[in-house]
C-alpha cells in the first residue's frame, strides 16, 4: 500500500501553510480556517483536496477545522476513532479530540486576538455545523480564500505528478482487464466491482469506475441499481475510471464494443477521437485553454449539421486534476452540461456571461474528455489524463484509445 501521505513531507507541508498564511496576511487577515471531509466523498468534495494540501491528512468519513495563525497549526478531529492516527502521522500540527459542538470553544481559545480569518473549504461545511461555530465567529469578519489555495495548487510540483502518473498506470491495467471482465456474462455492476477491488490491490485507495454497455450508450452508469444489464453481441461500450493514490486523483475513459461494431459506432469513435486529437494539440504552453475546447467544437461542427447538434447532450469536455477530482481555475473553463443540450460550450456562454480562460503553464494537469450521446446512434467519449510541459500536451494514460472490440 501506498502512503496516504506520500510526496508529501513535513516540511512541505509547513512551506503550504505558511504560504497560505501569508497569502491571507496579504489581504487583510489574521489567521485561516480549513474545514474538510475525508476521502469518503471521493469526487464529491473539493475540500478533502485542500486539507489533505496543506496537512497530508485524510479523515475518511469524518470531518476536521484547521486552524493557521501566527503560533499556531492546530488540527480540531471530530471523531476520536480518527485521532490515534492522526497523532501517529501528522507530528508537525498540534492534534485536538473535539467534537463538533465544542469547536466553538476551541477556536475561541485560539483567535483570542484575532479579528480577520481567511477561510477555506467552508462553501462544504453543513449549515448545521456552521451554526454551532457562530459563538466564535459572529464577532471575525470572514473573508473566502478559497481561490489564494487554488493558485498554490495550478502547477504541480514533480513529486504530486509522480503520484498521478502512477495512478495513470493503475488505470491502464483496469482498462487492459476490460475484456475478461465483460466477457463473464455478469451484469455490468459485478464487472465494475471486480475492476475497483483490482484497482485497490494495486495501490489506489479511492477507485469509482462508470461502465455503460447498452445496445445505444445512453449516459454514464455508475451504481449498481443502474448497471444490472448483462452486455450483450453488438451492444456499445464506454469505461471510465476515476481513482486516487495517496489522493492524488488518475482518470480515463475508452470505448468498444461487445464483439464486432456496427459502422455507426465506429463512426462515432472516429469523430470522438478526432475531437481528443484537435483539444490535445490545443494545449501549447503560452496559449489559452480556451483554444481546446474551440478547436473539439470546430470537430464537432465539422462533422454535424446544426439540426443534429441540437438533440446532443454531454458533461464537461474536461476538468482539473490534482488533489481533487475538479482542480479549480481549469474545470471553471470547462461548463458542465448533460441533459437536452448540446455539448459543453457548443454555443458558447450566453451574452451576458464571461467564460473563464486560463493561459496554458507547464506543469498543469487535466482530465481531456470529448463526448457526445445521441438519442438515436448512442454515445462515444474517450479520456485522457494531460500534463502540460515545456514542448506541449503528454498523455499519462499509456492504454491505447483505439476503439476495443471486446
Amino acid at each position: 500500500m501506498i502512503s496516504p501521505s506520500a510526496g508529501l513531507t513535513p516540511e512541505t507541508a509547513e512551506a503550504r501553510r505558511a504560504q497560505i498564511l501569508a497569502r491571507a496576511t496579504d489581504a487583510g487577515n489574521d489567521a485561516v480556517l480549513v474545514f474538510g471531509y475525508g476521502s469518503a466523498l471521493g469526487a464529491g468534495s473539493k475540500s478533502h483536496g485542500t486539507m489533505r494540501y496543506l496537512t497530508g491528512w485524510d479523515s475518511h468519513e469524518a470531518t476536521s477545522l484547521l486552524v493557521i495563525n501566527k503560533g499556531d497549526r492546530v488540527l480540531f478531529i471530530s471523531s476520536p476513532f480518527m485521532v490515534p492516527i492522526a497523532r501517529e502521522r501528522l507530528q508537525d500540527v498540534e492534534i485536538i479530540d473535539l467534537r463538533p459542538s465544542e469547536w466553538a470553544a476551541g477556536l475561541k481559545a485560539r483567535l483570542t486576538a484575532t479579528r480577520n480569518v481567511g477561510t477555506i473549504g467552508f462553501d462544504e461545511m453543513p449549515v448545521s455545523l456552521y451554526r454551532m461555530l457562530t459563538p466564535a465567529l459572529e464577532h471575525l469578519r470572514l473573508q473566502s480564500i478559497d481561490r489564494l489555495l487554488g493558485e498554490m495548487q495550478l502547477i504541480k510540483d514533480e513529486e504530486a505528478l509522480q503520484l498521478h502518473v502512477t495512478g495513470a498506470k493503475i488505470c491502464d491495467e483496469l482498462f487492459a482487464a476490460l475484456q475478461k471482465e465483460i466477457s463473464k456474462g455478469t451484469p455490468c455492476w459485478q464487472t465494475q466491482l471486480a475492476l475497483e477491488t483490482k484497482a485497490r490491490g494495486l495501490g489506489a485507495d479511492y477507485c469509482r469506475t462508470w461502465l455503460t454497455a447498452r445496445p445505444s450508450a445512453d449516459h454514464p452508469r455508475y451504481w449498481p441499481e443502474e448497471g444490472l444489464h448483462v452486455p450483450q453481441p453488438g451492444d456499445q461500450v464506454l469505461f471510465g475510471i476515476a481513482l486516487t493514490v495517496a489522493g492524488h486523483w488518475a482518470h480515463g475513459i475508452r470505448m468498444g464494443s461487445m464483439g464486432p461494431a456496427p459502422e455507426p459506432h465506429k463512426a462515432m469513435w472516429r469523430l470522438a477521437s478526432e475531437m481528443l486529437a484537435a483539444g490535445v494539440a490545443a494545449l501549447t504552453p503560452g496559449q489559452a485553454l480556451s483554444g481546446c475546447m474551440a478547436a473539439i467544437n470546430q470537430v464537432l461542427c465539422r462533422h454535424t449539421s446544426a439540426e443534429e447538434r441540437t438533440s446532443l447532450s454531454g458533461f464537461r469536455y474536461g476538468h482539473g486534476l490534482g488533489l481533487s477530482y475538479e482542480d479549480p481555475f481549469i474545470t471553471d473553463c470547462f461548463p458542465q452540461s448533460f441533459g437536452a443540450a448540446a455539448p459543453s460550450g457548443i454555443s458558447g456562454p450566453a451574452e451576458d456571461q464571461v467564460q473563464p480562460d486560463l493561459t496554458l503553464q507547464p506543469g498543469m494537469l487535466m482530465e481531456l474528455h470529448p463526448n457526445f450521446f445521441s438519442p438515436e446512434r448512442g454515445g462515444a467519449a474517450i479520456g485522457e489524463m494531460i500534463v502540460i510541459r515545456e514542448s506541449g500536451a503528454e498523455a499519462l494514460l499509456k492504454f491505447p484509445t483505439s476503439f476495443m472490440e471486446l
